[in-house]
């Protein structure tokens, strides 16, 4: 037994070196234009001036830059260290996404957990974003944590027993991390709040009985998000006078088309990995989605009951947030 968990260790420090094998290579490129802005706002301004100066006109929550701006005081303001902490956030995602899979399908010898890991750790999309001086691996961390102590909440039936259970359950470690990763993903990237819609439905739909009582956290969230209601909703006025006025903006951001719609699961899998040659294109995109397809639909044959509601709660994660956002 003891062999077998370090034995698990092992595979799992061996996947997670090369995640940051692939994340490392060409890490230390020249800045894009979003990332100057957070290689300026993290170095020109100081920690309270970030809050008070630079944030009520971004278009952003502000942990990023606070993070960044305490890393640099600390390594040198090169490429390569200004992109190392999303390399870090990309790498405990990994483990997170082992972890999840793990506490759903209770698999023995973690393989198939393993395995998990090892198609975010090669997935182009969020290699790119993990080597980008931005927010998003960040946020992409903070939601997957949060999924992962949510799952667990929910598996400790004593969200549905007496008043002092529930209490315990409320101050208990997995709550105390799901409402700090939760806060993690908000204050890293707005867009993450429809993940927690997807959460709330979930409850709705398949745990009505915990319902009331898991709202408790969410007002929790909600406590800990009004502080900085007053420049989320400055930031929401200039965003919106800015769409408005420079039609440049809504080029950039798009239009909720069928044909953007078809390229979102193309653009999970592979990236923005393209090919000139459109039939090899075409190619690569049907195997690959073959493949993800078979990954996604096999285990609904194989679950047990618990483990589909699980899936359920996945297949919100995954299609409910878009769903949000084209609306």
């Amino acid at each position: 037994m003891f062999k077998s968990v370090k034995d698990v260790k092992f595979k799992l420090f061996l996947l997670l070196s090369f995640a940051l094998v692939l994340r490392v290579i060409s890490s230390s490129q020249s800045l894009w234009l979003d990332e100057a802005i957070s290689w300026e706002a993290a170095t020109n301004f100081s920690f309270v001036g970030l809050l008070t100066k630079f944030s009520p006109y971004d278009f952003n929550p502000p942990l990023h830059y606070l993070i960044l701006n305490l890393w640099l005081k600390v390594f040198p303001a090169t490429e390569f260290f200004l992109r190392l902490p999303s390399i870090i956030f990309a790498l405990l995602t990994v483990f997170f996404t082992f972890k999840i899979h793990n506490l759903v399908f209770k698999n023995k010898n973690k393989t198939e957990s393993l395995a998990a890991g090892l198609l975010l750790a090669t997935s182009g999309l969020h290699v790119y974003y993990s080597q980008e001086a931005r927010m998003y691996s960040l946020a992409t961390l903070g939601v997957t944590a949060s999924c992962l102590f949510f799952l667990k909440l929910l598996s400790v039936k004593a969200l549905s027993k007496d008043r002092n259970s529930f209490l315990k359950t409320i101050i208990s470690r997995d709550s105390l991390f799901y409402v700090f990763f939760s806060l993690l993903a908000f204050y890293s990237h707005y867009l993450t709040l429809f993940v927690f819609a997807s959460q709330l439905v979930f409850l709705f739909l398949f745990q009505k009985k915990q319902f009331k009582k898991a709202l408790v956290l969410f007002f929790i969230l909600f406590v800990f998000f009004l502080p900085w209601l007053p420049v989320f909703l400055n930031q929401f006025g200039i965003g919106r006078t800015v769409v408005v006025e420079n039609q440049v903006w809504s080029n950039v951001l798009g239009t909720v088309t069928l044909k953007n719609i078809f390229l979102l699961p193309v653009k999970f899998i592979i990236g923005r990995t393209s090919f000139i040659n459109k039939n090899i294109y075409a190619a690569v995109v049907g195997g690959l989605l073959f493949l993800f397809s078979f990954l996604l639909f096999a285990p609904l044959r194989l679950a047990k009951k618990e483990a589909l509601k699980n899936q359920a709660f996945f297949w919100l994660w995954l299609l409910f947030p878009p769903l949000l956002g084209g609306l």
